[in-house]
């Protein structure tokens, strides 16, 4: 990588550490889009990965509190390197705004994370329900098939059993009498 882009990168308060992340995470691509400048498509990553049919009906509620801060730190990155390029700072004062900038990358980061982090959060909530839910199913199952087992035992099968028993009880009996 030339030390003109690393320099361009370091003068937007950005590292390259996109590797960092999946390259199919939100956060890849909201990071992606932010070092390359293209906020607007950042913003829309956002909003279109809440906003996306999911298999969750709160999945919208719950991430939405992570997407507006993601919204507002994706803006204040924007104005802060905006104002970093303003020809009137002093050079103590624009590294102070692109420590910021650093900063709120780093809070972008979190935040995505924990956007991401929600839907996983759901799928285990719904994962452990579901195993809940068939392990109550199986244990119905049981109890009632060992209902009828006993209820089999003590009417129908059972009744022939004491038959037979008896029968070959009286045999034997009446075998020793003789």
């Amino acid at each position: 990588m030339s030390s003109a882009h690393r320099n361009d990168n370091f003068q937007h308060g950005t590292d390259d550490r996109l590797e960092m992340w999946p390259a199919d995470s939100t956060r890849y691509a909201v990071m992606n889009h932010i070092i390359n400048l293209r906020y607007d498509k950042a913003s829309e990553v956002v909003k279109e990965f809440v906003k996306r049919p999911s298999d969750f009906p709160n999945f919208e509620f719950k991430a939405n509190n992570y997407a507006i801060k993601a919204l507002k730190t994706i803006e204040a990155i924007k104005l802060k390197r905006i104002y970093s390029q303003n020809p009137n700072l002093t050079a103590a004062r624009n590294q102070e705004v692109l420590s910021r900038v650093k900063d709120h990358l780093r809070e972008l980061s979190f935040t995505l994370s924990r956007l991401e982090q929600v839907e996983k959060d759901l799928k285990i909530a719904d994962s452990k329900s579901t195993v809940i839910t068939i392990k109550t199913v199986s244990i119905c199952l049981a109890v009632v098939l060992s209902v009828f087992l006993v209820l089999d035992l003590s009417t129908g099968l059972g009744h022939t059993a004491i038959t037979v028993i008896d029968d070959y009880y009286t045999k034997f009996i009446n075998y020793i009498s003789k």
